[in-house]
C-alpha cells in the first residue's frame, strides 16, 4: 500500500510579492489554505511543511503540521523545486525510513483554492488509471498550438504540423497548474527530478486554478473565496 506524504514549500523569498506565503489572503496567511486541504486530505499520512523561515515554520507547527528547516543550498532564488524535494528526500532518508512504498504530493501554497477534495480525487482517479504519478492542469484554449517563437530577426512556428490545422482539428492543451504533483520517491531518484513524461492529468475548473505570483492574484483570489462563502 503506498503511503503519502504531503509536501508544503514555502520559502520566505519572493520578488513578485515579498513574503507571499504569510500573505493574508481570506483572512488567513496565504500558506493557510495549503495547509488546511492537506491535513484534510483522506489519502495524506503526513503533512511536512518546509521552509527556510522561522515565522513560516512556527505557523505551520501552529497549525499541526510538521515542520522541516530548510537549508539555504535549498532556499535561494537559484533552487528548483526539485533541489527542494531532493533535500526533502534525503531529510527522510536520515531519519532512517523504508522510502520504498512511499510517494510525495507537493502541494505549493500559491494554489490556494486547490482543497482536500481536489487533492483526494486526484489520487483516486491516478490510482484507478494504473498511474503512480499525476499532475494537475487546467485547460488552455488549443490556439495556442499556432504559437511562434522569435530566432534574431526571423520568426518560427513552434508546432510546424499544426500551423495550417482547423481550430476543430486541433487537439486539447493543458497546462500544470502548479496545484497538485505527485510521484514515487523512487521514480524521482531515478529521474533526478519530476517525472514528466506518461503522467496521468488531474483537471482542474480555471476558477480553481488561480497562482498567486502578484498582489492581484490575491484580490482575484478573495473574490472567489467571498463569492463561494456568500453563495453557502
Amino acid at each position: 500500500m503506498t503511503h503519502y506524504i504531503g509536501v508544503v514549500p514555502a520559502r520566505s523569498g519572493s520578488k513578485g510579492l515579498p513574503n507571499k506565503n504569510m500573505a493574508m489572503c481570506g483572512g488567513a496567511p496565504l500558506v493557510h489554505w495549503t495547509l488546511n486541504a492537506a491535513k484534510q486530505s483522506e489519502h495524506l499520512s503526513e503533512v511536512f511543511l518546509t521552509s527556510d523561515s522561522r515565522e513560516i515554520l512556527n505557523y505551520a507547527e501552529s497549525q499541526g503540521v510538521d515542520a522541516h528547516l530548510r537549508p539555504d543550498r535549498a532556499a535561494t532564488d537559484r533552487a528548483t523545486a526539485a533541489d527542494v524535494v531532493g533535500e526533502f528526500i534525503e531529510f527522510l532518508k536520515s531519519e532512517g525510513r523504508d522510502l520504498k512504498s512511499t510517494s510525495l504530493v507537493y502541494l505549493q501554497p500559491t494554489s490556494p483554492l486547490r482543497t482536500s477534495t481536489h487533492i483526494d480525487a486526484c489520487i483516486k482517479e491516478m490510482e484507478s488509471a494504473g498511474f503512480s504519478s499525476a499532475v494537475s492542469l487546467v485547460d488552455v484554449e488549443s490556439k495556442y498550438w499556432k504559437l511562434w517563437e522569435k530566432k534574431g530577426r526571423a520568426v518560427a512556428a513552434l508546432f510546424r504540423t499544426r500551423t495550417n490545422a482547423n481550430r476543430q482539428q486541433l487537439p486539447s492543451l493543458f497546462l500544470p497548474n502548479g496545484a497538485i504533483y505527485i510521484f514515487q520517491v523512487s521514480d524521482f531518484m531515478r529521474f533526478n527530478g519530476f517525472p514528466n513524461d506518461e503522467c496521468f492529468g488531474y483537471v482542474m475548473e480555471s476558477t480553481d486554478s488561480v497562482d498567486i505570483d502578484v498582489y492581484s492574484d490575491l484580490e482575484r483570489v478573495e473574490a472567489i473565496l467571498n463569492e463561494r462563502i456568500y453563495s453557502q
